[in-house]
Protein backbone atom coordinates (compact mmCIF):
# COMPACT_ATOMS: atom_id res chain seq x y z
CA UNK A 1 0.00 0.00 0.00
CA UNK A 2 2.87 2.75 0.80
CA UNK A 3 6.28 2.15 -1.38
CA UNK A 4 9.37 3.71 0.97
CA UNK A 5 12.45 4.66 -0.44
CA UNK A 6 15.13 4.59 2.77
CA UNK A 7 18.44 6.07 1.91
CA UNK A 8 21.25 5.89 4.61
CA UNK A 9 24.93 7.13 2.97
CA UNK A 10 25.48 5.77 -0.38
CA UNK A 11 23.05 2.74 0.13
CA UNK A 12 19.23 2.52 -0.58
CA UNK A 13 16.31 0.52 -0.08
CA UNK A 14 12.92 0.37 -1.63
CA UNK A 15 10.46 -1.20 0.36
CA UNK A 16 6.42 -1.93 0.48
CA UNK A 17 4.68 -1.37 3.77
CA UNK A 18 2.92 -3.25 5.79
CA UNK A 19 5.61 -5.57 5.99
CA UNK A 20 6.37 -8.04 8.80
CA UNK A 21 8.61 -6.22 12.13
CA UNK A 22 11.60 -8.52 11.62
CA UNK A 23 11.51 -8.48 8.01
CA UNK A 24 11.68 -4.07 8.12
CA UNK A 25 14.28 -4.25 10.81
CA UNK A 26 16.36 -6.87 8.56
CA UNK A 27 15.86 -4.51 5.44
CA UNK A 28 16.95 -1.37 7.10
CA UNK A 29 20.12 -3.63 9.03
CA UNK A 30 20.96 -4.76 4.91
CA UNK A 31 21.69 -0.50 4.37
CA UNK A 32 23.68 -0.08 7.59
CA UNK A 33 20.28 1.63 9.86
CA UNK A 34 21.28 0.05 13.32
CA UNK A 35 17.70 1.42 14.91
CA UNK A 36 14.65 -0.07 14.88
CA UNK A 37 11.85 1.37 12.77
CA UNK A 38 10.46 2.91 15.90
CA UNK A 39 13.35 4.99 16.17
CA UNK A 40 13.18 6.41 13.05
CA UNK A 41 11.20 9.32 11.68
CA UNK A 42 8.91 8.61 8.94
CA UNK A 43 9.89 11.85 7.13
CA UNK A 44 13.69 10.88 7.88
CA UNK A 45 16.14 13.15 9.70
CA UNK A 46 19.78 14.60 8.87
CA UNK A 47 21.23 11.19 7.81
CA UNK A 48 18.13 8.95 6.90
CA UNK A 49 16.36 9.60 3.93
CA UNK A 50 12.82 8.57 3.70
CA UNK A 51 9.97 9.40 0.52
CA UNK A 52 6.76 7.72 0.70
CA UNK A 53 4.73 7.36 -2.09
CA UNK A 54 1.16 5.53 -2.10
CA UNK A 55 2.07 2.34 -3.54
CA UNK A 56 -1.27 0.73 -5.33
CA UNK A 57 -1.71 1.83 -9.49
CA UNK A 58 -5.49 1.47 -8.90
CA UNK A 59 -7.00 5.05 -8.40
CA UNK A 60 -8.74 4.41 -4.78
CA UNK A 61 -6.26 2.60 -3.30
CA UNK A 62 -3.80 4.97 -4.41
CA UNK A 63 -6.14 7.13 -2.88
CA UNK A 64 -6.18 5.96 0.55
CA UNK A 65 -2.39 5.51 0.59
CA UNK A 66 -2.04 8.94 0.17
CA UNK A 67 -4.08 9.72 3.10
CA UNK A 68 -1.44 8.03 5.54
CA UNK A 69 1.16 9.87 3.88
CA UNK A 70 -0.59 13.75 3.61
CA UNK A 71 -1.26 12.70 7.86
CA UNK A 72 2.28 11.91 9.01
CA UNK A 73 4.04 14.78 11.18
CA UNK A 74 7.36 15.21 12.62
CA UNK A 75 6.51 12.92 15.82
CA UNK A 76 5.49 9.93 13.59
CA UNK A 77 7.72 6.98 12.77
CA UNK A 78 8.66 4.19 10.26
CA UNK A 79 7.22 1.73 12.85
CA UNK A 80 3.83 3.94 12.38
CA UNK A 81 3.69 3.88 9.07
CA UNK A 82 3.89 0.59 8.76
CA UNK A 83 1.19 -0.35 11.15
CA UNK A 84 -1.23 2.32 9.69
CA UNK A 85 -0.81 0.67 6.44
CA UNK A 86 -1.92 -2.65 8.13
CA UNK A 87 -4.71 -0.70 9.35
CA UNK A 88 -5.67 1.03 5.73
CA UNK A 89 -5.01 -2.99 4.00
CA UNK A 90 -7.69 -4.60 6.16
CA UNK A 91 -9.98 -1.59 5.69
CA UNK A 92 -9.46 -1.92 1.55
CA UNK A 93 -9.84 -5.45 2.21
CA UNK A 94 -13.38 -5.11 3.56
CA UNK A 95 -14.45 -2.44 0.52
CA UNK A 96 -11.68 -0.40 -0.82
CA UNK A 97 -14.51 2.31 -2.69
CA UNK A 98 -16.29 2.97 0.37
CA UNK A 99 -13.59 3.53 2.59
CA UNK A 100 -11.70 6.39 0.14
CA UNK A 101 -15.54 7.87 0.19
CA UNK A 102 -15.00 7.86 3.78
CA UNK A 103 -11.77 9.11 4.44
CA UNK A 104 -12.63 11.53 1.55
CA UNK A 105 -15.68 12.67 3.99
CA UNK A 106 -14.77 12.68 7.06
CA UNK A 107 -11.01 14.10 6.14
CA UNK A 108 -9.30 12.36 9.55
CA UNK A 109 -6.16 14.90 10.68
CA UNK A 110 -3.87 13.08 12.25
CA UNK A 111 -2.72 9.08 12.04
CA UNK A 112 -4.66 8.70 15.51
CA UNK A 113 -7.60 9.82 13.60
CA UNK A 114 -7.26 7.68 10.63
CA UNK A 115 -6.93 4.14 12.97
CA UNK A 116 -10.15 5.40 14.59
CA UNK A 117 -11.38 6.05 11.29
CA UNK A 118 -10.30 2.65 10.29
CA UNK A 119 -11.45 0.63 13.38
CA UNK A 120 -15.15 2.26 13.06
CA UNK A 121 -15.08 1.07 9.17
CA UNK A 122 -13.84 -2.25 10.22
CA UNK A 123 -16.37 -2.62 12.65
CA UNK A 124 -13.56 -3.87 15.67
CA UNK A 125 -10.24 -2.61 16.89
CA UNK A 126 -7.41 -3.03 15.04
CA UNK A 127 -4.13 -3.84 17.14
CA UNK A 128 -2.90 -6.99 15.68
CA UNK A 129 0.51 -6.86 15.21
CA UNK A 130 1.91 -7.28 11.47
CA UNK A 131 2.26 -10.95 10.81
CA UNK A 132 3.52 -12.55 7.17
CA UNK A 133 2.45 -15.85 7.37
CA UNK A 134 5.48 -18.45 6.17
CA UNK A 135 7.84 -15.61 7.11
CA UNK A 136 11.68 -17.51 7.52
CA UNK A 137 13.92 -14.62 9.18
CA UNK A 138 16.79 -16.75 8.24
CA UNK A 139 15.93 -16.01 4.74
CA UNK A 140 16.52 -11.99 5.22
CA UNK A 141 19.82 -12.93 7.67
CA UNK A 142 23.25 -14.28 6.93
CA UNK A 143 24.93 -16.74 8.81
CA UNK A 144 27.17 -14.19 10.70
CA UNK A 145 24.08 -11.76 10.95
CA UNK A 146 23.08 -11.24 15.39
CA UNK A 147 20.50 -9.67 16.44
CA UNK A 148 20.70 -7.38 19.51
CA UNK A 149 18.20 -6.45 21.91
Amino acid sequence: MITALIKYGNNSLLTEFPVEAMRLYNQLSSIGIADRADKIPALGNNSISVKLFAGELLGLKRAVGQSLINRLTPADTLRDVNVASYWLQEACAKDHEAFAALIAKASPSSLTDLRDLTEGFYGRPISKEIESPGYDEDQDMDEDDELEP
